[in-house]
């Protein structure tokens, strides 16, 4: 109010602002005659930004208490998703724009004070003085407003990433890349011919693709918050789960080699997420669904595929009706409530940078225990058929 229009943009142009955010309910109002929605429109295109109006989303005063609980649900991080769904989908630096001249009486101050508690971005304030004009920018702090309402919640309890053992007080190991040698295993002499289902016992051993940890940080970062598996699974391609009993591992480590000795090494990789939707059902309306990295190009889908094959091949009573219509390879990230999941996917897309590593091995992967997490016990290559050391 007060404000000259072409003294407000001229700050933004001098600021490099990207992006005007438009959180007013009503962008036409005649309080503000001279930035309503057409003229806001054309003053941004005039100075090369570009408008965005999430009034539906953050707008309105009668809202306010029911955008603050939105912005402190942390529930799948449902705040954090709110504004990520908003401001990693727009050019940066962003401009967040209302009618309203205070700022303890505007939604701003809260939008503000979420970004900061989310650690999603830096504030600066820019204040300019109706009487002279003058532009003034400062940083914004959670301090600067009286008191702040946004307050993050506990984490939905659906999901335990929590590593520490209360019991003995100790922190659990988490999974990792390297080879482990399981000496309280005695190994059984059986060729893949002579095995049958009756070999696989309970969900404690897998045939599968891990990435080198060099890849790793990214991946956790998002696993860490969301995948019920983290602190039991490395990042990784299943190709076969459950799997035969590990005693049997070290007879099959020659009959696996010589299946794969055709498949060369092959690069993958991770460039968007997807996900595998599920119906819901009366007792579960909203079921949970699997959120995943989604590898490519096609040359990795088809060597993926002859890796399943050949493991079908010498191991048939593994067979997954889900891969009937082809192998389906997928890297888990987290489970999401499908309601959700569209959303998540869409944020999760526009903030990834894309990952890729040289795929030369599979693992045969085992766990002790009900609570410990899986050990690699052989990495196997893929291209030869030099038979490969136990260890």
């Amino acid at each position: 109010e007060g404000i000259d229009s072409k003294t407000l943009f001229n700050a933004f142009k001098e600021l490099k602002i990207k992006t005007l955010l438009d959180v007013r309910a009503a962008p036409n109002n005649q309080n503000a005659a001279q930035y309503k929605l057409s003229n806001l429109k054309a003053l941004c295109e005039g100075t090369g930004m570009k408008y965005a109006w999430r009034g539906q989303e953050f707008g309105g005063i009668h809202q306010t208490q029911t955008l603050i609980a939105k912005l402190c649900d942390n529930e799948y991080e449902s705040g954090s998703f709110l504004l990520r769904s908003t401001f990693s989908l727009i050019e940066h630096p962003v401009v967040v724009f209302c009618a309203e001249n205070s700022m303890e009486k505007c939604v701003r101050r809260h939008i503000a004070d979420a970004l900061i508690k989310w650690n999603l971005a830096d504030i600066q304030h820019i204040t300019i003085d109706a009487e002279t004009q003058k532009v003034a920018v400062s940083a914004y702090t959670m301090a600067d407003t009286k008191q702040s309402k946004i307050t993050i919640g506990r984490r939905s309890p659906d999901i335990d990433v929590s590593v520490e053992d209360d019991e003995k007080n100790t922190v659990r190991s988490l999974p990792n890349d390297a080879v482990v040698v399981n000496s309280d295993i005695a190994s059984v002499d059986k060729a893949p011919a002579q095995l049958s289902k009756s070999d696989v016992t309970g969900f404690k051993a897998a045939f599968c693709i891990i990435p080198p940890s060099v890849i790793w940080p990214s991946i956790q970062a998002i696993r860490q918050k969301y995948d019920a598996a983290y602190t039991r699974w490395q990042p990784h391609l299943n190709i076969a789960y459950p799997f035969v009993n590990e005693a049997l591992f070290a007879a099959q480590v020659s009959h696996i080699e010589r299946a794969l000795s055709k498949i060369k090494p092959f690069e993958i990789q991770f460039n968007r997420f997807n996900f595998f939707d599920k119906n819901g059902s009366e007792k579960e309306p909203d079921p949970l669904c699997y959120v995943f990295l989604q590898p490519s190009p096609i040359d990795a889908l088809q060597q993926l595929q002859k890796i399943y094959d050949a493991m079908i091949a010498l191991y048939p009573f593994c067979k997954s009706k889900k891969h009937n219509q082809g192998f389906t390879g997928h890297l888990t990230v987290g489970q999401f409530p499908k309601s959700k999941c569209k959303q998540y996917v869409t944020i999760l897309n526009a903030e990834w940078k894309s990952i890729s590593f040289r795929c030369d091995n599979v693992c045969l992967i085992a766990r002790t225990g009900d609570d410990n997490p899986f050990e690699i016990r052989y990495k196997i290559k893929l291209g030869t058929a030099i038979p490969t050391p136990f260890v």
